[in-house]
This record gives C-alpha cells, structure tokens and sequence, in this order.
C-alpha cells in the first residue's frame, strides 16, 4: 500500500471530509425530522383539525423531511459516489 501525501490528494482529503461531516449533518436533521413525526404519532391523544395551526407545523415537518431526504439522496449517489470513483481513477 502507497501512502499519497501529495499537495492535491491531501486537500481531496480535506474536501472529502468535509463532504462527509455535511452529509453526517444532514443525516442528524433527516433522524429529528423522523423522530418528530414518530413522537406525534405515539401520542394517542393528538388529534387536531385539518384548519388548526397544528396542521401548518405538520405540513411544514413533512416539506421539509422532503427536502432533506432528497438531498441526502443526492449527495450520497450523485456527489459521494462519483468523488468516489474519482478519487479511484486518480490513485
């Protein structure tokens, strides 16, 4: 096994890590998104009508569960993999 210690493979590094310290980031968000709908839905008593200001909180949670769901999707398949495939190619 070669050890790369050149100028462009330690700032692949870095970069890579900072991809996978966002990427653990979103990943918390996606869980407390899912977790909030999972404690809501455990309370037998939360019933609220479709008009009550409630209802723009749930609507809001669930666009935004859209919204990081989607993204970490794509920055684990498109971005993750492709730098992956990269970073191959060039070691």
């Amino acid at each position: 096994m070669r050890l790369y210690t050149s100028k462009g493979a330690v700032q692949c590094g870095v970069r890579y890590n900072m991809l996978f310290a966002f990427l653990l980031r979103v990943r918390r968000v996606q869980l407390l998104l899912q977790q909030c709908w999972s404690l809501a839905m455990n309370r037998r008593h939360l019933r609220y009508a479709a008009d009550s200001p409630s209802s723009t909180k749930w609507w809001l949670r669930n666009h935004m569960a859209f919204v990081v769901d989607n993204l970490q999707y794509y920055l684990q398949v498109s971005i993750a993999d492709a730098t992956d495939t990269f970073i191959e190619l060039i070691l």
